[in-house]
């Protein structure tokens, strides 16, 4: 069977290249094999001579060799059946095969074939006949061709738009880099094989998920795919990635030539080389709509220059054409306009001191007019912005943070977290962790971005048809025990009551009753409640500066505990009071968004500023451990003042 690698370009195929073109992919079954009868042997009064009939497949389509028949016995004519190949051609040759004659044989012999329609029966020269000729043999040393009709289906390999002899070479994949044209559609030839002509109806079978149109472009799918006539030239697309085969069969049977087609979708991410990890694809569902294909890039030492690669999924076989262009008009000979074949190709540009805009853009589809470049929705299947990170944006986002943010805007413990975020240390004083010991490892969707800690590749996932780079991520953990001034802190701050008072609101009188019901008790009862699901967001300043934490006790290192409260029934009301207990364990993950603006204390960049030093964590020019994201874990037990309600049916 022929295999054709098809590249998907949003709803239609790029283009057919081939890998394995060998013809020799009719299979043994009752369709493909014809019905032919030869008689044979010596016709004259004298009854004396026997003959030997070869036939020799000679398309390799027959995978038995050289056929030979010879005579039963002497002096005989006799039918002698086989069955052959549709598609192949064959030598015949007659051979004396003996004699009864004391002295010379007569040779006399006779030769028939018979074979059904579509067949050629070529004989030069006319061995096929009743012959009487004593001396010499008169076949000796000629040959007769028999081709058998049978159906061919080709694909269009050059883009060109039609299927011609180009097309049926014999290629390796090796040679895929030859061919640079594409289309949405491509053409297949439906036709006869090319030493006979085809009669008779023909049918092109297709799976589910293929649609063939009779024009390359517009029109309406074909709803009818027996042809009365052949050649045909036909366009096929497929919206769906798998592996499809398309057969031409004479109608009514189950077999003929094939063709195995194999559609994938043109695909690219791309890669901060620095930091293999920090890899970006297109339209990441694990990652925020914010954050969504971009990426931040460290610079070359010494230079304001970065270096980025631009990489294939595993499951994109063929070129991806790309072009980026440069947003500050630093670098020369831009746009960049380069077809890629191999795996991963990488690029170094000049980038601006600028941390607030991208440098690049990169875009990746396929040059569907060959005119060298990608333009339009048709021809870009993606886009990427790349952001710089220069030394001069790291050192001015460490005294950002040095000199502005953390004396003037930050205390308690988000100030000891920061400071040791943007430092590499804790500072003195209180608010230093209980413990900071071993390290948590969880998988990179918890993130931000793909950098600030140690990441370890985990192959890839499939997502929605699609391979996407996956990591593992360790850092260190910033244990606070209970009783302690984190744990305080928390416990007595005012975005714990909040996200407490929001459970209460949400209650219904139904749970409230149920949940009264099954704790003991007089007509004051003592109701635990699960925090599983709830929400708490904590500011940046003031307590612990770590933005929303959500409790999910069935996630790993996620935050999980309950509430005690004091619910009293009066009638068919209850009554929840104000004082509550709870016990609690908040972990989150403390890092920063490059995208987020107006996060800390209303100045517009410090996010920004945050993500820059987390991006230069264990690179060249960076300060040791400054960057490192980490987890802060801490315990909570005690009592809360919360918001009373009356709960009422």
């Amino acid at each position: 069977m022929k295999e054709v690698l098809l590249i998907l370009k949003k709803t239609g195929l790029l283009k057919g290249w081939i890998i394995n073109n060998s013809n020799n992919a009719q299979s043994s079954i009752a369709g493909d094999l014809v019905r032919a009868e030869f008689y044979f042997g010596d016709h004259s009064p004298g009854h004396s001579e026997k003959y030997c009939l070869r036939l020799t497949p000679m398309n390799d389509i027959d995978p038995r060799g050289t056929i030979s028949m010879v005579n039963l016995n002497y002096g005989v004519c006799e039918t002698k059946t086989n069955l052959l190949y549709r598609g192949e051609e064959y030598t015949l040759t007659l051979e004396h095969a003996g004699t009864t004659e004391s002295g010379s044989p007569d040779y006399d012999y006779t030769l028939e074939v018979t074979v059904p329609q579509p067949r050629v029966i070529d004989d030069p020269d006319t061995i096929i006949c009743e012959n009487e000729d004593s001396n010499p043999f008169y076949a000796q040393g000629k040959q007769a061709y028999i081709r058998i009709g049978g159906l061919d289906l080709d694909v269009d390999l050059n883009g060109d738009g039609i299927v011609n002899n180009i097309d049926s070479e014999e290629l390796t994949e090796a040679d895929l880099g030859a061919f640079t044209a594409v289309s949405n559609r491509v053409a297949i030839a439906l036709r006869s094989t090319d030493f006979v002509a085809w009669t008779g109806s023909a049918e092109l079978v297709v799976p589910s998920g293929i649609e063939v149109y009779n024009v390359q472009s517009g029109g309406a799918p074909l709803s009818s795919l027996t042809f009365s006539s052949l050649p045909q030239t036909l366009y096929v697309t497929s919206s769906e990635p798998d592996e499809y085969t398309l057969k031409l069969v004479p109608q009514g049977l189950n077999s003929g030539d094939a063709v195995k087609v194999t559609v994938v979708k043109v695909e690219l991410d791309i890669r901060e080389t620095a930091q293999p990890q920090n890899r970006v694809g297109r339209d990441d569902p694990r990652v925020l709509d914010r954050v969504k294909n971009r990426i931040l890039v460290w610079a070359n030492s010494g230079a304001n220059t970065i270096t980025f690669d631009l990489i294939k999924p595993p499951n994109i076989m063929g070129p991806v054409w790309i072009q980026i262009e440069d947003l500050k008009g630093l670098n020369s000979g831009m746009p960049h306009f380069e077809r890629l074949d191999v795996a991963s190709t990488a690029f170094t540009y000049t980038v601006a001191d600028d941390n607030d805009d991208p440098d690049l853009l990169v875009r990746y589809g396929a040059d569907l007019d060959s005119d060298g470049t990608l333009s339009g929705f048709n021809e870009t299947k993606g886009t990427y912005e790349v952001y710089g990170v220069t030394a001069e944006d790291y050192a001015e986002s460490r005294n950002n943070y040095n000199w502005y943010y953390l004396p003037g805007s930050l205390y308690d413990l988000a100030d000891q977290l920061h400071k040791r975020f943007a430092n590499g240390t804790f500072g003195a004083g209180d608010f230093i962790p209980t413990s900071v010991s071993g390290s948590a490892t969880l998988n990179t969707t918890r993130l931000t971005h793909y950098f600030g800690a140690s990441l370890t590749d985990a192959g890839f996932i499939s997502l929605g048809g699609r391979q996407y780079y996956a990591a593992t991520v360790t850092f260190p953990i910033y244990h606070y025990i209970d009783n302690s001034d984190a744990s305080e802190l928390i416990r007595e701050s005012a975005h714990t009551k909040d996200g407490l008072d929001a459970l209460v609101a949400s209650l219904s009188y139904a749970t409230v009753a149920a949940e009264y019901t099954a704790a003991s008790g007089g007509v004051t009862r003592s109701v635990k409640l699960s925090l599983d699901g709830r929400t708490f967001q904590f500011g940046p300043a003031g307590s612990i500066g770590l933005g929303g934490v959500s409790v999910n006790s069935a996630a790993p290192y996620s935050s999980a505990g309950s509430i005690t409260l004091q619910v009293t029934l009066s009638g068919v009301t209850y009554n929840i009071g104000t004082d509550a207990i709870i016990d609690l364990t908040i972990h989150d993950v403390f890092d920063f968004d490059y995208f987020t603006t107006g996060w800390l204390a209303g100045f517009s960049d410090s996010s920004q500023s945050a993500a820059i030093i987390q991006n230069g964590f264990s690179k060249t020019g960076s300060t040791t451990n400054a960057g490192q994201i980490g987890l802060v874990e801490v315990e909570i037990d005690g009592s809360v003042i919360i918001t009373g309600r009356t709960v009422t049916p």
